[in-house]
């Protein structure tokens, strides 16, 4: 409505092509019947753009006036496989048209609340630059980009393990889940690419099976 208001800050950081928009929208009392968006003009004549699904990512056509579902990001891409990614968190609609992109700001639908979600929105939006080679990079890239790192502090010790390591190394694919079972461990992998093979590199496991979706 008129009455609405929002806030952007914008912040750049050295040496990362990234901008970060900290969003704060407050939405009041409207009656009209739309969902409040953001638009990024980007003057951009992109080819096509991607948008990612569970477990994969689809090229849509461009429609301006309708909003696409999407997990978090649309990814506007010229043929050479250039482009930017719109990202946000928690916001499951975008659009991408007319040399820009949108992300809507309320999720809620007008019915049968007339007036859904009036109150203040904090919202991390994200522009970064993206050099496409493959769907499973873009997802990894926008994966690394919207989850903080998970630490833990301890007191430094004499340990001689390297700096950085893993449990499970995949190429080819991404592990989309790890969980434990009464024997053990259940990993899922996804292949996205079209290439049908997938690598998975265990580290200090002694045995491993391959099982259905139903985990039998």
């Amino acid at each position: 409505g008129a009455s609405s208001k929002m806030t952007i800050c914008y912040s750049l950081k050295a040496g990362v092509l990234n901008l970060d928009s900290k969003v704060y929208f407050h939405e009041q009392d409207s009656d009209m019947k739309v969902v409040k968006s953001l638009e990024y003009k980007l003057n951009v004549p992109f080819d096509k753009y991607l948008y990612d699904i569970p477990y994969g990512v689809i090229e849509r056509v461009t429609k301006d006036r309708f909003d696409e579902p999407s997990l978090s990001f649309v990814c506007g891409l010229d043929n050479n496989g250039n482009g930017l990614m719109l990202q946000s968190e928690g916001k499951n609609g975008f659009r991408g048209a007319n040399e820009g992109m949108k992300v809507s700001l309320i999720r809620n639908s007008y019915d049968p609340e007339n007036c859904p979600e009036n109150t203040t929105h904090e919202i991390n939006i994200k522009i970064s630059a993206v050099q496409f080679s493959g769907n499973v990079n873009l997802l990894k890239q926008a994966e690394r980009q919207r989850t903080p790192i998970s630490y833990i502090s301890v007191k430094a010790g004499n340990g001689n393990l390297p700096l950085s390591a893993s449990l499970v190394d995949v190429t080819g694919g991404m592990l989309t889940s790890f969980k434990t079972i009464k024997n053990g461990y259940v990993l899922r992998v996804v292949e996205l690419d079209g290439n049908n093979q997938i690598k998975v590199n265990l580290k200090g496991v002694k045995s491993a099976y391959l099982c259905a979706g139903v985990e039998n």
